[in-house]
């Protein structure tokens, strides 16, 4: 049993806590990206193009990648000690500042947002160093892992210097690019350590729970704004786009529902965090085009909604087919069929009036949700494979 003091390095790798709940920091934390999930929506809502559609993916990346971070430090080495709480209230203050800059980067001014990311992402690359300072064993990987962002936070000041917004935009696009190629880097070294140190590879239930939340928070940011563009209104358009957001939740909850996921590599969890990044990235995108098909039944709109379902769908089974062992045959097949059909239909409805296309691209997430809220029991009574 790891005892506690009111100042101690970060909990070691070998320390595992099995059961372990989502703590009230944990949630403080995640609150933050309540404002930021907000921030994201509304320069774009207003006024989207593919311009300002990259910049709003490159910025969900960027956030994102620093949830994971902070997410992954806590299920791997958080405690409840004094330490924890000061960096992660410092944490929380640094990404709360960076997010005030976010409507400057939709206005195309990247220098401030620049300045306060490079202090957040210092910080956080600090908190992965002492759990290498702290855990000698655990150097090799928390080493490597900090020189891959040490070059990250010299792009991040070079794209400081640069006094082209193309300039300062490349730069942030290839931190994120290091950020990702790093998770590469670190496959060999953690199955080492693992070997060497007997680890057992799993993904926790508080991971699970806090990936859900996280789904909760994009959710609840698509609540919100529907009702802020029904203008006090109670509308055909507005009753439509909230039956679809409850049709997406259905979608996605009955998806996720009793996972059995065994991790054998270090591979295997980068490909559950993987998986859950572009799962959340298409939930994201769906709450944009809703919101905007509320505002206007555009081309683009309806294309958009059109290509964030199909990726949802498609993500959601393969998730379940590589990494869920609970997803039988039997449920291979059904969900595959019944998946199968419903993209093939909310295709279809792109070439019809656009005055029906909102109702006919509902009526098949109905019907989708209903099948899998169907086949939700009878996934738990069906024998492992």
């Amino acid at each position: 049993m790891r005892k506690l003091s009111w100042w101690t390095g970060p909990r070691a790798i070998t320390q595992e806590v099995r059961h372990r709940r989502i703590s009230w920091l944990e949630l403080l934390s995640d609150l933050v990206y309540v404002i930021i999930i907000h921030q994201l929506t509304t320069g774009v809502i207003d006024d989207l193009s593919w311009s300002r559609l990259g910049i709003f993916i490159l910025l969900f990346l960027v956030f994102f990648r620093n949830w994971v971070s902070m997410v992954q430090y806590f299920d791997r080495h958080g405690d409840e000690s004094l330490r924890t709480m000061t960096f992660t209230l410092l944490h929380i203050i640094a990404i709360t500042v960076v997010a005030i800059y976010i409507p400057d980067v939709y206005a195309g001014h990247l220098t401030p947002f620049l300045g306060a990311y490079l202090v957040n992402q210092g910080l956080l690359t600090y908190i992965w160093l002492s759990t290498g300072i702290y855990d000698v064993g655990h150097r090799p990987a928390a080493f490597t892992y900090n020189i891959a962002h040490d070059v990250g936070l010299v792009v991040i000041v070079a794209g400081l210097l640069m006094p082209s917004l193309q300039g300062q935009i490349t730069s942030l696009v290839v931190w994120v690019m290091i950020d990702m190629v790093t998770d590469l880097l670190m496959i060999p070294i953690e199955d080492r350590e693992h070997r060497i140190r007997h680890l057992d590879y799993a993904i926790s239930s508080s991971l699970i729970e806090r990936y859900g939340q996280f789904t909760m928070i994009i959710l609840g940011e698509a609540l919100a704004t529907l009702v802020e563009l029904s203008h006090e209104h109670l509308t055909w358009a507005f009753l439509l786009s909230l039956l679809d957001i409850i049709c997406i939740w259905g979608i996605y909850y009955t998806s996720m529902d009793n996972l059995n996921i065994q991790i054998r590599r270090y591979a295997d969890t980068l490909k559950y965090a993987y998986f859950n990044l572009l799962i959340i990235m298409s939930l994201f995108l769906h709450v944009l085009f809703v919101s905007r098909l509320l505002e206007a039944n555009t081309s683009l709109n309806r294309l958009g909604l059109v290509v964030s379902i199909l990726m949802l769908v498609g993500l959601l089974y393969g998730f379940n087919l590589f990494l869920n062992h609970n997803f039988s045959r039997d449920l291979q097949r059904v969900f595959g069929w019944t998946d199968a059909a419903a993209t093939l239909l909310v295709i279809g409805w792109l070439v019809v009036n656009p005055h029906w296309f909102q109702p006919l691209i509902i009526m098949t997430l109905f019907v989708l949700t209903i099948t899998k809220l169907m086949w939700q029991e009878r996934r738990r009574e069906l024998p492992t494979e």
